[in-house]
């Protein structure tokens, strides 16, 4: 699993067999992160609409600061679902994959950022809670940049 902040986790899977020296490599999903931009520029908006004491216009509606204030919650809630469904989805995938290969050993490469962002960070434990759960060897490295 190899981590790129703007484009998501791209996978590999390798499957070793030592009784037949057999070495597959496969190119697995890449699995973005939701595109949250629009959401974020909203909240963004919002933000600044609640900060005045008066009504203001905004996407055409008279919102008061109270008003947006609430709807700006209403707009990081969602944006906070749709990233947790993200990181189910891959750690869905991640255990039916581990499942499935239950009776060969499983190692998870990771290969990290030095920065990680927040919902990358997230994702990232979920993952080595996952390995350690299911009995999978979580090994994160440095390999790339």
């Amino acid at each position: 699993m190899d981590e790129n902040l703007g484009h998501g986790l791209y996978t590999t899977l390798i499957y070793f067999n030592e009784r037949a020296c057999e070495l597959k490599v496969l190119r697995g999903p890449t699995l973005r992160p939701p595109n949250c931009g629009y959401l974020r520029r909203v909240g963004a908006q919002l933000a600044r609409v609640a900060g005045k004491k008066r009504t203001a216009t905004l996407y055409g509606m008279h919102v008061t600061p109270e008003r947006a204030r609430k709807l700006r919650r209403a707009v990081l809630s969602k944006e906070r679902r749709i990233n947790k469904a993200w990181r189910e989805r891959v750690v869905a995938w991640l255990r039916c994959l581990v499942r499935a290969n239950r009776d060969a050993k499983v190692v998870v490469l990771a290969d990290l950022m030095e920065t990680l962002s927040g919902r990358v960070r997230r994702v990232v434990k979920e993952v080595e809670n996952l390995c350690a759960y299911e009995g999978a060897e979580f090994v994160p490295l440095r390999a790339s940049g």
